[in-house]
């Protein structure tokens, strides 16, 4: 359910979904994060990435700062499904997310020991264990996505959602080919698009999305 994990460039899968929801804490390290066509910077301690199920996504770690992360694979049915009252319920940061599609949180400091206590506190139950160990490390889960929504709520001028990208015209290119997969795409008209030059757009866009900008669109007309 949890593990922390250093990735080195060529071990990244592609782009790819799965049918489970994700929570992605990092601890250190520099990267770039796409998820469902928009780029995210992995730039520092205290990022934390909501990916819900059925999301494409993959992450490209800087060989040269690799990423060290903690990550938590759970599904819907795993988690306490009844709502007391109508303004909470543990999946309701799920649903936020993927309505809003804002999939990164920067943690306040003073916050990111309690979220590292919580992911240690999973770490030593499914090594250790123990009797009760899954059930254990899913009623931390539940306290996580608390803890969270309540960060929402209470410190909205300090949980800042980022969608920051060392290079802009991919965010504007990928909407741009989302917007207009009936029409006859080329590279030159995409790199003529994002002003720059094809031989550049090509090369950027292969190393952020892993795949060529062909490649990428006929994969998403099918």
């Amino acid at each position: 359910m949890s593990i922390k994990i250093v990735k080195p460039p060529q071990n990244e899968r592609p782009d790819h979904m799965h049918h489970f929801h994700e929570i992605i804490y990092v601890h250190n390290g520099n990267g770039v994060f796409f998820i469902d066509n928009t780029l995210y910077e992995m730039s520092k301690g205290g990022d934390i990435f909501i990916i819900p199920n059925d999301t494409l996504h993959h992450a490209r770690p800087d060989k040269h700062n690799l990423i060290t992360s903690s990550v938590i694979f759970f599904s819907s049915g795993l988690i306490y499904p009844i709502s007391i009252d109508d303004s909470f319920s543990y999946l309701s940061l799920i649903e936020k997310v993927k309505k809003e599609k804002e999939f990164k949180i920067q943690i306040p400091i003073k916050e990111q020991p309690i979220l590292e206590q919580y992911l240690l506190q999973i770490h030593h139950e499914l090594t250790e264990d123990k009797l009760g160990s899954i059930h254990a490390s899913l009623l931390i889960t539940h306290q996580i996505l608390l803890h969270l929504s309540r960060m929402k709520l209470k410190n909205k001028d300090e949980l800042i959602h980022a969608k920051t990208s060392p290079h802009d015209w991919m965010n504007y290119i990928l909407a741009y080919i989302e917007k207009n997969l009936e029409q006859n795409l080329s590279l030159p008209a995409l790199a003529k698009e994002a002003l720059v030059s094809p031989a550049h757009f090509s090369r950027i866009f292969k190393q952020i999305t892993g795949m060529g900008p062909i490649a990428y669109i006929n994969k998403k007309e099918f």
